[in-house]
């Protein structure tokens, strides 16, 4: 989650149309203009930003239909314009009043900026504003019934969207305003422009007003914040609460919400009066005060299925209250899996019982994620912050189209200046390895809209020609690196490029830029935070591998040596000096914040992606790998076999299974562990086993597709540690997988929440062939869960991913901005 600098396309006034514009004198009002469709909704959402464009100095008018909020928006000294809004309509009959009525608005008053407030508003609005030349914020607040609605009218509605909204978005004078990653690439989808969209998350709420609360005495109770929608998941709440009721749990749940009988999934009223009915559940209606419904309640909970960022739960994380949410868009944004609350499936009643009781009985995790969640809307999500981000936006869109031209002094050609980004990564393009893939496409993601700069050790990875527009420069240090089996050699090669890395750092590094490094080789990071320190620049790590307890889980050092606890010190220091970190994984979040001062709002949740198309590929009798290991039912494994891997495990299981006909393995991969394969077949050949070499990049598609099912199997104590890059691809074409590991790390985690595979005891034979000749049998549902694993395979796009480094980058670049500008100012 981070706010985008505007585009640099913005950044220069277009001369031609300069001269159309009526000029605005030292002495005019900055006038803006918000449009939205109710007056509460205004109330709720945009008055923060309102009051921070207040604070810089805009005349703050507002257009909205007015119900009870009138007194309340002229209190703020706002300038209120009643205009006709039937609001959740679309059609042109129900629009005309309202456009005619924007364009008159406008015409009086004539605003520099409008600021439309939801998609209503923002296709209403840009219709009005044709002919005029305003500048436009369309701020998209979710994209939640369009979007989570099969009906045939909502796909109707969202293909009209397709044609639509690209031709009234993509216009000269105007940012498309988006809270979450999920909406961008969704937007983007339909046509809107990439370089147009901003994302700056939600509106922010007032942390100076909300105070952590103490828990409230009594039964646990759990609270329920926004409109009775079924998209809101309200249904599937009141089902997990009747769960927990069954199961003789004496918990409360309270609604706290009013029916919306303009949205077409709106509950109806005597549903939510029966609700009330129960024992165990009060509904409150619409409240003003929600600090009272927080301070009754031990944790908040919201099942939607869709949201852009959701302020009961800013609110609720203000309030210290830890949280329980749908891993949905906008959701997941707030609540972060195991460090400021719980994440559960969409329409899952059951898991939702699960979470609710899990929180219900610990209160050291309600506390814990109740500190953290405080944390994280303090440190980026509260009313400063986003009013601030907001005023930021609209003086960068003025200056970008402003009527004059001036020449800039050279403070201000200073303070425009946005630094570059320096990539840190060992492998780097051309070299075949998934870390590799991974950080060649971020760096040329980041390098479209900024200078980039890659430090590097893979052969030919340097820039043969000078960099063009729009592409990364990359330095190759030459370095040495004997196998990964001569650990002490490998040990000395890797301290050697972190010191090359250190003085590379240190020449090319200056205080405007931002640092992005990854975890390979584990001594990497120390040196390059260590180099941004002094040349204070902003640092950010992905965590692929979290030390020493990689070291600790391969069986190199021992959890209570001197070395692992020299290690941690040093991590300590190291996650103190960085400003974010990028974690692959939901387990990683709870190591990391067992350091001391480390703290959630740090903390970017990012994972990788899948490399091939998504979409389920049938099994091919004729498929040339298949072939060759015979047998009814194939179950592979590949990849990167480290030290924290256990091939071996898998070939006993192999032997346990040698004497069933249909069952044959097909092994392959690289490293230490595929090393050890070979001699063991070597050894003791099992006719059920058949090993190939790593296959090249155009074969992997019909290698992946050749197994029934995929098994990655680690070592003990793996939960936080590592996770698999590998299974993003194996999802992507449909196969489910056996992870061998402990049940609470990350790629378990996702088989069980998905039913999307099997979870073993790492180290296990045993368990390894129970599993895999259950999932041969008819009872296994093997091909049901490869279908489901491709729909799953959809969450983690390289789009969504790189979207989100792209926000995080961004963020840092903005702060060190920031931090220029106060010490110009400081010095002036």
């Amino acid at each position: 989650m981070a706010v985008h600098s505007i585009d640099a396309s913005l950044q220069a006034p277009d001369l031609s149309d300069a001269e159309s514009m009526s000029p605005i004198t030292a002495s005019s009002p900055r006038r803006l203009l918000y449009v939205a469709n109710e007056d509460f909704a205004f109330l709720l959402n945009r008055l923060p930003m309102a009051r921070a464009a207040r604070e810089a100095g805009f005349e703050v008018h507002v257009a909205t239909r007015v119900n009870k909020g009138a007194k309340a928006i002229e209190a703020e000294g706002f300038i209120l314009h009643r205009i006709p809004f039937r609001r959740g309509e679309l059609s042109p009959f129900a629009a005309l009043p309202t456009i005619f009525a924007l364009r008159r608005v406008e015409k009086k008053i004539k605003p520099q900026i409008v600021h439309h407030a939801g998609l209503q508003c923002c296709v209403y609005g840009s219709i009005a504003a044709f002919g005029k030349n305003l500048l436009q914020v369309n701020a998209i607040t979710g994209l939640g019934y369009i979007f989570t609605s099969t009906t045939w009218r909502t796909r109707l509605l969202k293909e009209s969207m397709r044609w639509l909204l690209p031709w009234l978005l993509n216009r000269k004078r105007s940012l498309v305003l988006v809270q979450n990653p999920d909406d961008r690439s969704a937007l983007d989808d339909l046509g809107i422009e990439q370089e147009r969209m901003v994302l700056i998350p939600g509106s922010g709420v007032d942390t100076d007003a909300l105070q952590p609360l103490p828990e409230p005495e009594g039964p646990i109770t759990f609270g329920f914040a926004g409109r009775l929608l079924t998209d809101k998941g309200i249904r599937a709440l009141v089902s997990a609460h009747s769960i927990l009721r069954e199961h003789g749990h004496d918990a409360n749940l309270i609604i706290a919400g009013d029916l919306d009988p303009a949205n077409p999934t709106s509950i109806a009223l005597e549903e939510v009066e029966e609700w009330s009915r129960r024992p165990g559940i009060t509904w409150l209606g619409h409240i003003e005060d929600i600090v009272s419904l927080w301070r009754s309640c031990h944790f908040a909970v919201l099942p939607s299925h869709r949201e852009g960022l959701p302020v009961s739960l800013l609110e609720a994380a203000a309030c210290g209250r830890p949280m329980i949410a749908t891993d949905a868009p906008g959701c997941r944004e707030v609540v972060i899996d195991e460090q400021t609350g719980l994440l559960v499936p969409i329409e899952d009643p059951t898991a939702l019982a699960q979470a609710i009781m899990r929180l219900a009985r610990s209160s050291e995790l309600r506390a814990r994620y109740g500190n953290a969640a405080r944390q994280l809307v303090v440190s980026k999500l509260s009313a400063k912050i986003i009013g601030s981000s907001i005023v930021q936006l609209y003086d960068d869109l003025t200056l970008a189209y402003s009527g004059d031209v001036q020449p800039l002094s050279p403070v201000d050609k200073y303070l425009r200046r946005t630094g570059k980004i320096v990539v840190v990564t060992q492998h780097y393009a051309p070299f075949p390895s998934s870390t590799s893939g991974y950080m060649t496409d971020i760096a040329k993601t980041l390098a479209q809209k900024n200078r980039v700069v890659v430090i590097s050790s893979s052969p030919d990875s340097a820039s043969k020609l000078p960099p063009q527009p729009g592409e990364p420069e990359v330095i190759e240090i030459k370095s040495w690196w004997p196998e990964k089996s001569a650990l002490v050699s490998r040990l000395l090669a890797a301290a050697l490029f972190s010191i090359q890395v250190f003085v590379t750092v240190m020449k090319h590094a200056r205080s405007e830029d931002v640092l992005l490094c990854v975890t390979t080789p584990f001594t990497l990071p120390y040196t390059v935070t260590l180099a941004a320190r002094l040349r204070r620049a902003a640092a950010a790590l992905i965590i692929y591998d979290l030390y020493p307890d990689s070291l600790v889980m391969a069986g190199f050092l021992r959890a209570s040596s001197i070395l692992t606890k020299w290690l941690r010190f040093a991590n300590g220091v190291m996650f103190r000096w960085l400003d974010a970190i990028v974690i692959i994984g939901r387990d990683m979040g709870p190591k990391l914040l067992e350091y001391p001062k480390m703290t959630a709002a740090k903390i970017n949740l990012i994972p990788n992606w899948a490399t091939l198309p998504i979409r389920y590929r049938e099994l091919d009798p004729e498929n040339p790998y298949r072939r060759r290991c015979g047998g009814r039912f194939i179950v592979a494994m590949s990849g990167n076999s480290g030290f924290t891997h256990d091939p071996k495990s898998v070939f006993e299981a192999a032997r346990i299974l040698q004497n069933n006909p249909d069952i044959k393995f097909l092994l392959s991969g690289e490293g230490v562990g595929w090393n050890k394969l070979n001699e063991m077949q070597t050894a003791s050949p099992l006719p059920n086993v058949t090993l190939t070499e790593r296959v090249p990049e155009s074969e992997l598609e019909s290698f992946l597709s050749a197994g029934d099912i995929w098994i990655v199997p680690y070592r003990k104590n793996n939960t936080g540690v590592s996770v698999p890059s590998r299974i993003y691809n194996l999802l992507a074409i449909g196969r489910p997988i056996i992870i061998c590991s402990e049940p609470d790390a990350e790629a378990a985690i996702l088989m069980r929440e998905e039913d999307i595979g099997w979870v073993t005891p790492p180290e296990d034979p045993e368990a390894i062939a129970q599993v895999i000749a259950f999932a041969a049998s008819a009872a296994g549902n093997t091909a049901e869960k490869g279908h489901r694993a491709a729909m799953v395979a959809s969450r983690f796009t390289q789009k969504i991913a790189l979207g989100a480094y792209r926000d995080v980058i961004d963020r840092l670049l903005d702060g060190q901005l920031s931090r220029a500008r106060n010490s110009l100012k400081t010095a002036a």
